[in-house]
């Protein structure tokens, strides 16, 4: 456990899996059950923080226009193969967006996964 969240307590809400929420908690990622926590911010996204960088933004079907070139890899991980390669301009289509920080997504008809990060 790394600690005890304040009722109150605004935190970027990154993703849902299986009914926890990933967020962050203190400068480290973190999951809580998604019941214990609340949109706070008026709009339809998870995310209760002012942030715009979170991951809860992507929504499956979203249409992502790149802002830099990223990799689209076979599986979750940095070593995997790549698929292809997207670069800045081009777009990518959500597929699902996963809790530990990556993206499933179709680009040129190419299914395969990005860093989260990348495709805000």
């Amino acid at each position: 456990m790394l600690g005890q969240l304040a009722s109150g307590t605004q935190v970027t809400w990154y993703a849902d899996e299986n009914g926890w929420a990933k967020i962050d908690y203190n400068g480290t990622k973190a999951y809580v059950k998604a019941d214990y926590l609340a949109d706070v911010s008026g709009d339809s996204t998870q995310d209760t923080s002012q942030s715009t960088n979170s991951s809860a933004n992507l929504s499956q079907g979203q249409e992502i226009t790149l802002a830099n070139t990223v990799n689209v890899r076979e599986s979750m991980s940095e070593t995997a193969s790549k698929v292809a390669v997207a670069y800045a301009g081009e777009q990518v289509t959500v597929i699902e967006s996963y809790a530990d920080g990556w993206t499933k997504v179709n680009y040129n008809g190419k299914q395969g996964y990005c860093k989260t990060e990348y495709l805000q």
